[in-house]
């Protein structure tokens, strides 16, 4: 792989919504034309200004209690929706005060709308695109999850948590059902849970 193709496959490196042939691929390269490590770095810079750009909303009080005691032992998983096509990512290296609409019209579709992912102290822990086809990008603030767990995001379907997938990295294509009004994001052993272990994050009104 060349130089230029390993840079049009920075932004969606950057994202984390490569397969695993082309992540290695892309670090491949990387190690090969270490030039392009800046680019990275600036579009990496430009994620994390997005998970922590904007000033949070307030949680109503009591709701991630609400939600645990909602839960239903018996819900059967939600398969999940498909793979998503990615993004039509196009970034200049620099871009590291990208705005917000940047983002909406990277992600395909003018009537995306932004929510925020706020932690029990009610602090921004990431931002999630929603378009009006419940289709998102998660962009996430957490660390890294420890040994042996993994996060899982959740649609909250009538204050109910729907499973879906599981991920590690910053960034995460995720799919909602249809009447989901909320997302939360727990920690959970590898493989993922049928019910919220524990939560750490919830973005409400969908």
């Amino acid at each position: 792989m060349g130089a230029e193709e390993v840079r049009e496959l920075l932004p969606l490196y950057a994202l984390g919504a490569l397969g695993e042939e082309e992540r290695q691929a892309v670090e491949a390269g990387l190690e090969a034309f270490p030039e392009l490590r800046e680019e990275l770095r600036a579009l990496q810079a430009a994620t994390d200004q997005l998970a922590l750009s904007l000033p949070p909303e307030p949680l109503p009080p009591g709701l991630e209690e609400r939600i645990l005691a909602r839960v239903r032992p018996r819900r059967p998983w939600l398969a999940w929706l498909g793979s998503l096509a990615a993004a039509a990512v196009v970034l200049a290296a620099g871009w590291v005060g990208l705005q917000v609409w940047d983002w909406v019209k990277v992600f395909g579709d003018p009537a995306a709308h932004v929510l925020t992912l706020q932690d029990r102290q009610g602090r921004p822990i990431g931002r999630a695109l929603v378009r009006p086809d419940q289709r998102l990008l998660l962009i996430s603030a957490l660390p890294a999850p420890p040994e042996g767990k993994v996060y899982q995001a959740w649609g909250l379907e009538g204050g109910t948590p729907v499973p879906l997938r599981t991920f590690r990295s910053r960034v995460v294509l995720l799919e909602l059902p249809s009447g989901a009004k909320g997302l939360a994001v727990s920690l959970e052993p590898p493989g993922g849970s049928r019910t919220p272990t524990e939560v750490v994050g919830v973005s409400v009104n969908l």
